[in-house]
């Protein structure tokens, strides 16, 4: 597996070297699709994959044949111009259809006949889906309470002390888990007493986390949406945190969760949060000890297929060219 560049792409692609190489480019969406939620909408790229070349070497093919299906789909979908698309109120995502089905027959078609394939939206999109949402919330409350621990500190006792008087005095919960706690600490000698303390903090947290996010997402999609983009992705419709279209087009008010999640509810995860922060390792493991503790014949295939299907696409993919 290498990071893609067109140097990789020059010296890995068969045609360089005459050899008889198995291989398969991942791009995500954005390396084809542009999407001007300004006009709503959706326009082909020609700059990583050339689909006036795969184009060209269809064109001549006649009704039934076996590239027939790869031409119409090319002129039809991605030569045909622009596509016009509603979106919802805070252009996250499509109201009438649903862009991945297009993909997923792009991919089938006309991309993985050429050693291509698209993610639906990037590889963080086929990490939280919304077949696993429940899983990955599961992962996330399993990180705080296994994971999360006090904070060294000089003086353990009062330290801790100190946030109990918080906690009596009402201060956000919030405000004292991120002061008083961390995640993956070496860990320190504490009392029964501050442990239950400890205990009580997390859970409070996690319940405040939980009612949070449930008020200001007003569906399911919205919640997997805000944890893609805190955890490095994007949206449907192609935006990420770091793009100029999130200030710009995003509603302010889900802008505003996106941020407070990262900044404030999920601040304790911030370490392992970015594209190498190790979150996916962490998540991927979490999730096949899951599926197999809950899987009765121990063939857990169907179980992760489920769960991570545009992962499972990929693997076998990758995996049936090189048998």
């Amino acid at each position: 597996m290498y990071q893609n560049n067109d140097v990789t792409l020059k010296y890995t692609n068969p045609s360089y070297s005459n050899l008889s190489i198995p291989y398969l480019v991942l791009y995500d969406a954005d390396k084809l699709i542009n999407v001007d939620v300004t006009n709503k909408a959706i326009t082909y790229k020609k700059s990583s994959i050339d689909v006036a070349t795969l184009y060209d070497r269809v064109k001549c093919s006649y009704y039934g044949s076996k590239h027939s299906v790869q031409k119409e789909l090319i002129k039809t979908v991605v030569m045909g111009g622009d596509k016009k698309y509603k979106l919802d109120g805070n252009k996250i995502k499509f109201k009438e259809r649903d862009l991945s089905s297009q993909i997923r027959l792009m991919n089938e078609s006309v991309l993985l006949p050429n050693n291509f394939m698209l993610n639906s939206t990037t590889i963080e999109g086929s990490l939280i889906n919304i077949n696993n949402i429940y899983l990955f919330n599961k992962w996330l409350v399993a990180e705080v309470i296994n994971n999360v621990s006090v904070k060294q500190h000089n003086n353990v006792n009062k330290f801790i002390s100190v946030y109990k008087g918080m906690s009596t005095r009402g201060v956000n919960i919030s405000k004292i888990f991120n002061g008083l706690l961390c995640l993956d600490g070496v860990g320190v000698n504490i009392t029964s007493k501050q442990e239950r303390f400890v205990k009580f903090v997390k859970y409070k947290y996690l319940n405040e986390i939980k009612k949070e996010l449930n008020k200001r997402c007003n569906d399911i999609e919205e919640l997997l949406i805000l944890y893609r983009l805190v955890f490095g992705g994007k949206t449907d419709t192609l935006i990420s945190c770091s793009n100029a279209s999130f200030n710009k087009h995003v509603d302010i008010s889900y802008r505003k969760t996106v941020m407070d999640t990262k900044k404030k509810y999920l601040l304790v995860l911030d370490p392992i949060m970015g594209k190498t922060g190790g979150w996916v390792t962490r998540f991927i493991d979490f999730s096949i000890e899951y599926i197999e503790s809950n899987c009765k014949d121990g063939d857990i295939t169907e179980e992760f297929k489920y769960y991570f299907p545009e992962i499972y696409d990929i693997v076998s993919v990758a995996s049936s060219s090189i048998e």
